[in-house]
């Protein structure tokens, strides 16, 4: 199988040493880097994404939770902590395993074992949207939102906002991270600012594209390559 890039996330040096030795004898598993605190991974992860996080839930200002829920598109998550109470939010971030400190190797290939499962799992099709998600922010809640619900995505500096119906949704990450997870799903660039559906495009007029009531500029970049999906399409 290919590798699989990981970063590992814990305040605590002697967890990192466990888990940096126990990857180290995986050779499909590479470790990337390594960060005592969340913000500091989570600015890593915009320049450098990886396939899987080893994170701690318990750390000094932003949590293992909440850098979880911040990154889009979401890696693979293995939460590493010393709290087994912690269940109930890592079962809603759909992580991979929940490892309890102090973690054995045993337990840690039981997880290296899941890991390469679900890598290994067949992609969805492009246009299979039905069970595809998102977790995002509404207020203080975490929810499940539907790709299938989303018209267009907007860039605002180093968040996005996720326009749907009647509503939009704000995010922490970057255009390039989040057009790698819609493209399968019919998701096309038409702007460095703008992201769209094409099933949600109505119209074109002026060089711009019509999304409900919103009409979205295309820039010369991307325009050729839309235009020629849009025509295969028969929008």
């Amino acid at each position: 199988m290919s590798v699989i890039t990981c970063y590992i996330v814990d305040d605590e040096p002697v967890s990192r040493a466990i888990l940096q030795y126990y990857i180290s004898q995986l050779s499909w598993l590479h470790l990337q880097g390594e960060f005592e605190d969340a913000k500091t991974a989570a600015a890593a992860f915009q320049k450098h994404p990886v396939d899987l996080l080893f994170l701690d839930i318990n750390m000094k200002g932003m949590s293992g939770i909440a850098l979880a829920e911040a990154l889009s598109p979401r890696p693979l998550i293995v939460f590493t902590t010393a709290s087994r109470e912690y269940g109930p939010e890592a079962f809603a971030l759909e992580a991979t395993d929940y490892l309890v400190k102090p973690i054995t190797q045993e337990r840690f290939l039981q997880a290296a074992e899941k890991i390469k499962r679900t890598c290994e799992q067949e992609k969805p099709a492009a246009g299979s949207e039905d069970d595809a998600c998102i977790f995002v922010r509404d207020h203080k809640a975490l929810v499940k939102l539907s790709i299938a619900d989303i018209l267009y995505v907007e860039a605002l500096g180093d968040y996005l906002k996720l326009h749907t119906g009647n509503r939009f949704f704000t995010m922490l990450g970057t255009m390039k991270q989040m057009e790698e997870k819609l493209k399968a799903y019919g998701f096309m660039r038409i702007h460095r600012s703008y992201m769209v559906a094409l099933r949600a495009v109505s119209g074109v007029e002026a060089g711009n594209i019509i999304i409900g009531q919103q009409r979205l500029p295309v820039s010369d970049t991307y325009r050729a390559e839309l235009f020629a999906e849009i025509n295969q399409k028969k929008l």
